[in-house]
């Protein structure tokens, strides 16, 4: 399996994008999104972490899909 580098949340993403079972998909996607946002806001009150904030802002995009898709 692939090593995360961010496993905080990432693992929660990886989960929601591996959801097949459309009841699930919904929490599970609000579930990620709020984690996603919470992390973002506190690398956003700090200099640094631009790779991490790039990576947060992509993770977005893709639930912005998933949120499409069901």
């Amino acid at each position: 399996m692939i090593q995360l580098k961010y496993p905080a949340w990432q693992e929660s993403l990886r989960d929601t994008i591996l959801e097949f079972d459309p009841q699930k998909l919904p929490p599970k996607i609000r579930r990620t999104e709020a984690m996603i946002r919470a992390r973002h806001q506190v690398l956003s009150s700090g200099a640094g972490h631009a790779e991490e904030q790039q990576a947060l802002v992509d993770a977005l995009a893709t639930i912005r899909v998933l949120k499409g898709t069901h």
